[in-house]
């Protein structure tokens, strides 16, 4: 705040407050700083952060002045100031709504989206995404929920779009990441044949010579397990599978998996060193296959580029760890690779972006698609506290779990006001019926 000021007070100097709400009344803008015992604090309504600004400047809200040539939709502004007014004031819609005549420019341009699943809601948005892209218009997702991005990224690729996604992925979603957990976590599983055809069916998988053969193997036995069993496949399973084969490989196919695969020694206690040796070489001989030496596709990729670099940085340090449990290492590989992102090199499209909400604050375009409209998401559920309440915060001076929803819901203010907006969400999510965003 004081730089903000400094920086005021020059001769040529200016700060600009993005989405300052120029229609809230000034008796609700001056009571979002009232006493918090009286239950009558304002920190998650969006203006918060500026009445909390200007008040350290000595500045009140006519003192802000508007922005040349700014273009917007005055009546929906309106509405949406309405539509977010504090707590102990929403009951105002009841006075003010009917006041409300120009609701059809208001909601002009405005699509509402409800899908029964994500899955559907994903194809939705990313149609309308493919139409944008017919049209020349700049498209933007706006969404927490990365989970949803990514379904939408999947949904453009039958259409051959690919999105200019912000965030880019995260490296333990990618393939070489969840190959990678995926044999770290058979150090400490009992290999069952679910996780046994899940391994054998990855991507990387036998990326080496012959994978035709492998991939025709592999079904094969997934239909032999399904219909007979066993539910744990050991070695003479494997082999007896493989004598009734016409292949040429399937001597060898087996004798490769049952070298990378079954009796794996778990349960174990190692060094992090050992940990990290072990995995590297089960996924290089794994990805290689039967027939080749080598790593197959395993590192080729920027994800396992990206991969790799991290698995080298973990071995560096691995000296330092000491000794740990098969459970304690893949819980640990998941951790580090979650922190990491991997950025495609490919030239995505330049009119279709996937933007988070921190992204979205500084940019616009044509067709703005507000995604995964939920609670959970927008607002994100704040974290618990198991130490100190809410008063407690307070007095000490900390900030408190409405912070995040007063800037997720000024993220929510600014996004609805470009040209074209839809609001989409999922009516039931993969466990449960989902509840509409408060917005």
């Amino acid at each position: 705040a004081q730089l903000m000021e400094a920086v005021a007070r020059l001769p040529q100097g200016a700060v600009v407050l993005p989405g300052i709400d120029r229609d809230l009344p000034q008796e609700i803008w001056a009571r979002l700083l009232e006493d918090r015992r009286k239950g009558l604090d304002g920190e998650d309504h969006p203006q918060f952060r500026f009445r909390k600004l200007t008040t350290a400047l000595d500045l009140r809200k006519r003192d802000v002045g508007e922005w040349h040539g700014s273009d917007h939709n005055s009546a929906r502004n309106r509405l949406v100031s309405l539509a977010l007014r504090p707590a102990p004031v929403t009951d105002q819609w009841l006075s003010e709504g009917p006041k409300i005549t120009d609701l059809d420019d208001a909601m002009a341009n405005v699509t509402l989206v409800e899908t029964p699943s994500q899955r559907e809601e994903a194809l939705s948005i990313a149609m309308r995404l493919r139409k944008a892209a017919e049209d020349g218009q700049k498209a933007a997702l706006i969404t927490p929920d990365r989970l949803l991005s990514r379904q939408v990224t999947a949904a453009l690729d039958r259409w051959g779009i690919l999105p200019d996604d912000s965030a880019g992925e995260p490296l333990h979603l990618s393939a070489p990441g969840r190959f990678l957990r995926q044999i770290a976590a058979l150090f400490h599983q009992k290999m069952g044949a679910e996780a046994l055809l899940a391994l054998l069916k990855h991507p990387i998988c036998h990326s080496g010579e012959l994978r035709n053969y492998h991939l025709l193997l592999s079904r094969a036995l997934e239909q032999r397990v399904r219909r007979k069993g066993p539910p744990f496949p050991d070695a003479e399973t494997i082999l007896s599978f493989a004598e009734k084969q016409t292949h040429e490989i399937a001597p060898a196919w087996a004798d490769w998996v049952n070298s990378t695969l079954i009796g794996l020694d778990s349960g174990q206690e190692r060094p992090l060193t050992e940990h990290v040796d072990l995995l590297i070489e089960l996924a290089e001989r794994l990805a290689a296959g039967s027939q080749t030496d080598g790593s197959g596709r395993l590192w080729e990729s920027e994800a396992g580029q990206k991969a790799h670099s991290v698995m080298d940085k973990l071995r560096d340090a691995a000296e330092v760890a000491g000794t740990m449990g098969p459970e304690d290492f893949a819980n640990l590989l998941t951790a580090i690779l979650q922190g990491e992102e991997v950025r495609s090199s490919a030239t995505p499209h330049p009119q279709i972006l996937i933007w988070g909400t921190l992204e979205a604050r500084v940019q616009g375009a044509d067709v703005l698609i507000l995604g995964g409209l939920i609670e959970g998401s927008w607002p994100e559920a704040p974290t618990p506290d198991p130490w100190l309440n809410r008063a407690m915060r307070a007095e000490v001076g900390l900030l408190l779990p409405e912070r995040r929803i007063g800037l997720s819901a000024h993220d929510f203010q600014q996004a609805i006001g470009a040209p074209e907006v839809w609001l989409t969400r999922a009516l039931r999510g993969s466990e449960a019926e989902t509840v509409a965003s408060r917005w």
